[in-house]
């Protein structure tokens, strides 16, 4: 029950000797294969395509195996870095809100600092204007007031200040004298003409100082 088929007779011929003639057999011993022949070099070389096949199975099984591990941990770490980048955005966006409220709070304290300095400003001009007005006040009643003391002692005052304009020239002249070195006849008319106006002012009732700088008292 042999169904191969052939082009070549050789091939055939091949086949048949190898397969359907009498003689030893030998068969692979692989599960699923059915590879039988009487050359134990050809069982050899068949056994070898097995095993290159096993390794590759083999190295196949284990590379994938490593590039799903690898995958796995690169899913890993971009899950973290995912969730890192994530919280940097909440953290970020956090931030930003503060920065806005601080801003706020910022331009809020700038018009509060300028709203004062414009009533520290203001406040210093109507003091500024308090100050000239009340200057003014000030200068109009010291005004008042002297021309009604003026008015009010005139009649003495008219005559203690004949009595000091008096004694004042009478000095004057004495000390112009003793400067350009007059004689005695000079100093005597001195003398007695301070003397008259000496007994001048004490007729009037007038204490005349000593010093020209001090005011005149009245000994009323």
């Amino acid at each position: 029950g042999c169904d191969k088929a052939f082009r070549a007779r050789n091939a055939l011929a091949y086949h048949v000797k190898a397969l359907h003639e009498s003689g030893e057999t030998f068969a692979c011993a692989e599960p699923g294969c059915a590879f039988v022949t009487r050359r134990p070099e050809a069982l050899a070389a068949h056994k070898t395509g097995h095993e290159r096949r096993d390794v590759a199975k083999e190295w196949r099984a284990r590379a994938k195996h490593e590039v799903a591990a690898a995958v796995r941990s690169a899913k890993s770490a971009l899950s973290e870095m995912a969730t890192e980048l994530a919280s940097a955005e909440k953290e970020l966006a956090r931030e930003r809100r503060e920065h806005a409220r601080e801003k706020k709070l910022l331009e809020k304290l700038r018009a509060r600092r300028d709203a004062l300095r414009r009533r520290v400003a203001a406040g210093a001009e109507t003091r500024k204007e308090a100050k000239g007005g009340k200057k003014n006040a000030n200068t109009s009643g010291d005004g008042g007031e002297g021309n009604e003391v003026d008015a009010g002692a005139s009649p003495e005052r008219g005559a203690e200040e004949r009595n000091e304009g008096g004694a004042r020239r009478m000095r004057k002249r004495k000390r112009s004298a003793e400067e350009d070195g007059l004689g005695e006849s000079s100093t005597d008319s001195d003398g007695d003409a301070a003397d008259e106006s000496d007994s001048d002012a004490e007729l009037c009732g007038v204490v005349l100082p000593e010093d020209d700088d001090m005011p005149i008292v009245s000994a009323r």
